[in-house]
């Protein structure tokens, strides 16, 4: 474990210093110390069509929603490893679309199969996104709702601006008139001065 927290603090670095691939490479690395091996699979693309599978039978089992008042992720292995997924987010999106997708897919069912922590309104927004740009729009305004719900259980100053921008600005307009967005604008925007969040 001390040795993937290594590993994670490096990925943090080199996303700051903008080397993405490095960033990859060795967040790739401290997931493999996890034990976690779903982002080694050259066929990212079949990879992420797996991990959507296992979540859509992992929601289809109850109500999404109901994950919300479960009890808290404690175990400190699978919090490592959604740490780092979070972690990996810039870096995949910075080079590769398909690398993206499996992330947030990875860190979706993390949360499923082990209950939510303050990182997972995060998680479920990324996934919204994602889910969106594959034009499934139902979906992806119901992961925003659930993002927003695990926001209200879990708040983290860390991810209160980013949370409401991919909502307002990103997911709720497909199912709400846009009016209604605005207010989760307004949020991001004072949750973004307020912690010092200026890039989102």
């Amino acid at each position: 474990l001390d040795r993937a927290s290594v590993r994670d603090l490096e990925t943090v670095l080199y996303v700051t210093m903008g080397r993405f691939t490095d960033a990859v490479r060795v967040g790739c690395e401290g997931l493999r110390l996890l034990g976690e091996r779903s982002l080694d699979n050259p066929d990212r693309a079949a990879a992420f069509a797996e991990e959507r599978a296992k979540i859509d039978k992992l929601l289809s089992a109850r109500h999404a929603e109901s994950m919300v008042d479960v009890v808290m992720l404690e175990d400190p292995n699978q919090r490592a490893i959604l740490r780092t997924l979070i972690h990996l987010v810039p870096a995949a999106y910075a080079t590769d679309p398909a690398l993206l997708f499996l992330v947030a897919a990875r860190m979706v069912r993390t949360t499923l199969e082990g209950g939510p922590t303050e990182d997972s309104a995060f998680a479920f927004a990324e996934y919204g996104m994602t889910l969106a740009a594959m034009q499934r729009y139902d979906e992806a305004f119901h992961m925003g709702e659930i993002a927003l719900r695990l926001f209200e259980r879990f708040p983290s100053v860390r991810f209160a601006c980013i949370c409401y921008v991919c909502v307002g600005g990103n997911l709720h307009f497909y199912r709400r008139p846009l009016a209604a967005c605005l207010p989760y604008l307004e949020r991001a925007q004072r949750e973004g001065l307020a912690t010092g969040d200026f890039p989102f």
